[in-house]
This record gives C-alpha cells, sequence and structure tokens, in this order.
C-alpha cells in the first residue's frame, strides 16, 4: 500500500469515527441531524446562510455540525496530515460524504449551497494545487467553522 492510500484510509476513518460518535449518521442512509435553535446569522457567509435557508431543517443540521466538527479535526492535524489545497479540498468532500453517508449528497440535493460553500472556499485555497501553510491552514479551519455556522 503507497503512502498516499494509508493517508486516505486514515482520513476516512478518522472523519468516518467522528461522524458516528457525534451521531451524524443514522444508520439509513444520513441525514440524521437535529435542527439546531434559529438564531440569526450576522457573519460574513450571508450567500451560504441565505442558500442554506432552502435546505430541510435536518440537513441543516447536519451540515453545520459537520463543517464544525471538520474545522476541530482539521486544527488538531498535527502530524500535517492535510499539507496541501487538494487533500483540503479531499477533506472538505470526505465530510460531507461521511456525513451523508453517500446518500443524498448535498451538491445533487441543494446545488445553490454547495456553490455558495465551494466558493467561498475557493477564496481560501486559490484554483492552483499548492502547499499548505500553517496560516493558510488556519484560515481553512475557520472558514470552515464559519460555514458551519452560516448553514445553521
Amino acid at each position: 500500500m503507497n503512502g498516499n492510500a494509508s493517508f486516505f484510509i486514515r482520513i476516512a476513518l478518522a472523519l468516518g469515527l467522528a461522524a458516528y460518535a457525534l451521531g451524524l449518521t443514522d444508520g439509513g442512509g444520513g441525514g440524521g441531524g437535529k435542527p439546531a435553535p434559529s438564531e440569526p446569522y450576522t457573519g460574513s457567509m450571508t450567500a451560504v446562510h441565505s442558500a442554506a435557508e432552502s435546505m430541510k431543517p435536518e440537513d441543516r443540521a447536519v451540515m453545520s455540525e459537520a463543517f464544525s466538527t471538520g474545522g476541530d479535526m482539521l486544527s488538531a492535524d498535527k502530524r500535517n496530515l492535510v499539507d496541501t489545497t487538494e487533500v483540503a479540498q479531499d477533506f472538505v468532500f470526505g465530510i460531507l460524504s461521511f456525513s451523508y453517508n453517500g446518500v443524498g449528497q448535498p451538491v445533487e440535493k441543494y446545488p445553490a449551497v454547495a456553490d455558495a460553500i465551494e466558493a467561498e472556499l475557493r477564496k481560501v485555497y486559490g484554483d492552483e494545487i499548492t502547499s499548505l501553510s500553517p496560516s493558510q491552514k488556519d484560515e481553512v479551519v475557520r472558514t470552515l467553522k464559519e460555514i458551519g455556522k452560516a448553514v445553521r
């Protein structure tokens, strides 16, 4: 097994365990989140928030928790497993894949939300694959957590 395969297995296991531990999966295909009390959103990602208002409350709860947890996990990456913008993008894809168990993926179910999130992430990642500096990684963490708030 090459190093890349081992890396992706570790990421997959970490995301799967986190989703299971947080109760983000319901064993039946996702969407098992519990809606959080609604508070007015006052952050910087108003486009994400506006698009997310069209989502089912359960899906919003799952997505919000997934992005918040993803930010925490990325912040805790002391081994620097997420070290390039490409791996960081794969990490976000993994967050959504495991949170929704591969069924009814948000990109297909909520394309406006996916587009708004992609626009925010593109601001951080840019368009080219590059190494992820510590400050850029911190910005990705802040962005993931803010997406979690905006979707809620």
